[in-house]
C-alpha cells in the first residue's frame, strides 16, 4: 500500500491491519490519546494503555497530525480533547479505504490481532487494554488456534500465580 495510497490511508490501515484498532476507534482518535513521552517516542493510547509507535510510522503520523493541526505538540490534554486528524485528510472514511482494502476492515482487525497472538501476545487482558478488543472477542479468535495459547505455562505455576492474584 505505501506509495499507492495518501499517507492517511496508509497510517489508518497501519492502525487496523498492524495494531488491530476498529476502524471508527482509529478514525475517530482524539488528539489527546496521541503525544510524545519522556523518550521523545511517538505514543497512542487507543484503549487503556499506551503504545509506543515504531519510530517510521511515529514519523509519519507525526508528520500528518502536525499538517491537520501546526503546533499540536504544544497543547494541553483538555485542549486537544475534541480535536481529531485523520478527518482532515479524509473526510468520508468510508470512500477512503473503499478502494483500498481488497478485504473486509473486520476481516483486517481480526487477522491483525490474531497475528499478535501467534506472535506470542497472548494474554486477552493485555491485547484487551491496549486495542479495545473485547474479551469475548479475543476469546472467539482465541478458538482458532491450533492450540490452546494459556497452556504454555506449567498448571502448577498457573494455580500458585491465580492464588496471589485472588489473594
Amino acid at each position: 500500500l505505501d506509495g499507492v495510497v495518501s499517507e492517511a490511508q496508509f497510517l489508518l490501515v497501519w492502525l487496523i491491519g498492524r495494531m488491530g484498532l476498529p476502524l471508527k476507534k482509529a478514525y475517530n482518535m482524539p488528539l489527546h490519546q496521541v503525544r510524545v513521552n519522556d523518550n521523545g517516542r511517538l505514543v497512542i493510547r487507543p484503549a487503556d494503555v499506551w503504545v509506543i509507535l515504531p519510530r517510521d510510522i511515529s514519523a509519519r503520523l507525526d508528520a500528518l497530525i502536525e499538517d491537520a493541526v501546526p503546533g499540536w505538540k504544544t497543547l494541553q490534554p483538555y485542549e486537544s480533547s475534541h480535536l481529531t486528524f485523520f478527518n482532515r485528510h479524509l473526510p468520508h472514511v468510508d470512500r477512503a479505504l473503499r478502494g483500498v482494502l481488497a478485504v473486509n476492515v473486520r476481516e483486517l482487525r481480526a487477522s491483525a490481532l490474531h497475528s499478535a497472538m501467534m506472535r506470542g501476545y497472548v494474554d486477552r487482558v493485555t491485547l484487551h487494554h491496549t486495542t479495545g478488543a473485547s474479551l469475548q472477542y479475543l476469546t472467539i479468535l482465541e478458538g482458532l488456534m491450533s492450540v490452546d495459547m494459556h497452556r504454555r505455562l506449567a498448571a502448577d505455576f498457573v494455580k500458585k500465580r491465580n492464588a496471589h492474584i485472588l489473594g
